[in-house]
């Protein structure tokens, strides 16, 4: 499922630009693993930081040729998906409804968004690395110059964009 798939991208690389924001293209491939095939230090680091998840599921996910591992859980009301490359967390996100957001914030990334596109549907909205140096990713669908595309767009807490990527999705190889 297309919308599935796009909630379970992955993201990397901010670039930070004064005057020039550019277009990335993200290739990825991702299939299902069992718990069994993540290593121990994985698990470990998931039991002892989010204890009492439910619904854990991992995924291998090849990222422009990086080898990396998602979790993805619940926990009390909240959706997360943690990035591991190797046995390191480098990235925990937040699902969220974009109405949480701040009110100046929803309506400055509303402004762009109605900007950039003819239209457009928000698929999801997600906090990163809260408390840290936290961004805002959304996922979108829509409309430039007449072609359709899905992009991540990666905004700051003042909603100023930092990076967009167009999504590139790609098959899975498969033996039929």
């Amino acid at each position: 499922m297309l919308i599935t798939y796009l909630s379970d991208m992955v993201k990397f690389g901010l670039i930070f630009s004064f005057f020039f924001i550019g277009i990335n293209s993200i290739h990825c491939q991702e299939s299902r693993i069992h718990k069994t095939e993540v290593s121990d230090s994985i698990n470990s680091i998931i039991e002892k930081k989010y204890s009492g998840y439910k619904h854990l599921k991992f995924y291998s996910e090849l990222i422009n040729g990086k080898q990396l591992i998602e979790a993805e859980f619940q926990q009390n009301h909240d959706r997360y998906s943690l990035l591991f490359d190797k046995n390191e967390l480098v990235e925990v996100e937040i699902y969220i409804d974009f109405d949480e957001l701040d009110s100046q914030l929803k309506d400055r990334i509303n402004t762009f968004l109605n900007q950039q596109f003819s239209s457009f549907k928000l698929i999801e909205c997600q906090i990163v690395n809260p408390g840290n140096s936290q961004y805002y990713e959304l996922e979108i669908s829509g409309t430039r110059s007449g072609h359709r595309g899905f992009y991540e767009m990666y905004f700051d807490k003042n909603g100023e964009l930092i990076e967009e990527t167009k999504l590139t999705i790609q098959p899975i190889p498969t033996q039929f």
